[in-house]
């Protein structure tokens, strides 16, 4: 409570709202750039991949992560992430095992199939283990409609209620030739 009271006081003084102010100082990206080198440096480290190392560095500094709504500071995320890849790939070599975390290779094990989704119009190429991971994925996506699954041809058809009013958008899912 006083955090933020003394806060407003300072950005009321400054005439400046909170929200406008994202952009983390030079200094302060210095250091966190200086912990992304040596956490790529040190070898006893393993960094899963470099958004790992990256959050890493921040904790270090002390500086919270920003999220996208933060223009500038979101800005400065991403450079840090592309120089942690820099980095990693430098001192550890382009396919060193900081590439990929184990849940990752396994995801890149399990085949996958392409399908074509329409929705209401429009369409576009999704990929999943079989016909019913896509329409899992789907329906646990629309939350609390209830999906009616009708097989046409060689795909299927989803359509959608909630509290028995049938919504008339019409999701259609067919493999991909």
């Amino acid at each position: 409570m006083l955090k933020a009271l003394l806060e407003q006081q300072i950005y009321e003084k400054l005439g400046t709202d909170m929200k406008t102010i994202s952009l983390l100082p030079n200094d302060v990206v210095v250091s966190i750039r200086a912990n992304i080198r040596k956490g790529a440096e040190d070898l006893t480290q393993k960094w899963a991949n470099a958004l790992e190392l990256v959050h890493k560095a921040y904790e270090v500094e002390g500086v919270q992560r920003p999220d996208p709504s933060l223009k500038d500071a979101w800005k400065q995320y991403e450079e840090s992430l592309q120089y942690a890849v820099q980095q990693l790939s430098v001192n550890r070599g382009a396919d060193g095992d900081w590439r990929m975390s184990s849940s990752m290779f396994r995801e890149a094990l399990v085949p996958t199939q392409q399908f074509n989704v329409e929705i209401g119009g429009d369409q576009f190429v999704v990929e999943g283990k079989d016909v019913f991971d896509v329409i899992t994925t789907l329906t646990e996506t629309v939350g609390d409609y209830e999906t009616k699954v009708v097989k046409k041809g060689a795909g299927y058809q989803l359509s959608f209620t909630r509290h028995h009013i049938r919504n008339n958008t019409k999701v259609r899912i067919e493999p991909a030739a």
